[in-house]
């Protein structure tokens, strides 16, 4: 309010004839204002000025950045972790400095680098053991291997083997493949079947097509003849009536 009262009184000109005296005839010194440490050098006075006010971010530019982050976050959870590029700690930080850039503190809603290292520790003590025995069809494999790797497949699952004893029910894989040979053979002749039925199917519509044509050509000929006859008769009782009329 003090400031602008000054701009609209009459010291207002004051202040400017001072200030063009002082651009008229400038010092080649410097000036201190007494009571401050503020110097005026001569080339201040000249009144050209570049101001620059510094309003930090945009909101704008923070959706910008926001963007940006994202795009990091997803190719972290795409790519950049399992091609072991990034770790999980990583778009922890990036969600970090998301928020911060609106001053949202988010560091009680995360956990930090080290409660992140003792849960992932805890994770891999944790983690269930493999069992190779879940991924093995061991009632197909075991017949494929020879006398001495059996018994070491017997061995690991706790059967001590006994190398005189006739092992029986285990078939061979010369019977195994006997086997499959006869399945895929009497799976042809099903199909042989088959397409024989379909064909028999088909070759019986067809005569039956045939035999319908035939039909229909008999009785399309057969109206043709009553027609025929028809005109004849009408013809011949035409002449006898005329000659009839003439007697």
């Amino acid at each position: 309010m003090s400031a602008r009262a000054i701009a609209t009184s009459a010291l207002t000109g004051l202040v400017k004839d001072f200030i063009f005296i002082n651009q008229k005839w400038k010092s080649d010194k410097a000036m201190p204002i007494l009571g401050t440490d503020v110097v005026v050098n001569p080339d201040d006075v000249d009144g050209s000025f570049d101001i620059e006010v510094d309003i930090g971010v945009s909101q704008a530019e923070r959706q910008l950045l926001v963007q940006q982050y994202d795009y990091l976050a997803q190719f972290g959870t795409q790519a950049g972790i399992p091609m072991g590029l990034m770790t999980p700690m990583h778009l922890e930080k990036i969600q970090k400095r998301k928020y911060n850039l609106f001053n949202i503190n988010i560091d009680d809603l995360m956990l930090t680098e080290q409660q992140f290292a003792q849960e992932m520790q805890k994770r891999e003590q944790n983690k269930p053991q493999e069992d190779w025995k879940e991924f093995v069809q061991m009632d197909r494999l075991y017949p494929l291997l020879a006398r001495t790797e059996q018994a070491q497949i017997l061995s690991r699952l706790g059967i001590q083997p006994d190398p005189n004893a006739q092992v029986a029910g285990i078939p061979q894989a010369r019977d195994i493949l006997a086997n499959q040979s006869k399945q895929q053979d009497a799976q042809l002749k099903a199909q042989e079947k088959v397409q024989d039925m379909m064909f028999k199917r088909e070759e019986h519509a067809m005569d039956m097509q045939g035999k319908q044509q035939e039909l229909r050509n008999k009785t399309i000929g057969s109206k043709i003849d009553l027609v025929g006859k028809i005109v004849t008769m009408k013809g011949k009782n035409d002449t006898t009536g005329r000659n009839t009329e003439r007697n």
